[in-house]
């Protein structure tokens, strides 16, 4: 979970959800998200808007959502019911009807 956008949206899932499950590694524990954490918010926006980049440097005001000041695990905001971790969770730990969808769905 990275933005407030982010949040709200998964307020709006968990309120028309009876379960709700955190599929992978990043909205089970952060994971990539997450190792932004070490640094401030500025710093960060600066890094990958400002100092590393050659064609129009700037911080965006309109196109990309502001930050949370940490990005956090899914759990961290909303209740989760079922955890599958992984990148990307395999098949057999998916819940029996999932397995369906395999290459549709999922």
């Amino acid at each position: 979970m990275s933005t407030a956008e982010d949040a709200a949206k998964a307020r709006l899932v968990r309120s028309r959800s009876r379960l709700l499950t955190a599929l992978g590694d990043c909205a089970v524990g952060g994971n990539v998200p997450a190792l932004r954490n070490s640094l401030a918010t500025e710093e960060v926006l600066e890094l990958v808007y400002v100092s590393q980049v050659d064609l129009r440097p700037g911080i965006p005001a309109r196109e990309v959502p502001l930050p949370l000041e940490q990005s956090l695990p899914l759990h961290q905001v909303i209740a989760v019911d079922l955890f599958l971790p992984g990148c990307p969770p395999r098949r057999r730990q998916l819940p029996a009807p999932w397995r369906r969808y395999r290459k549709t769905a999922i």
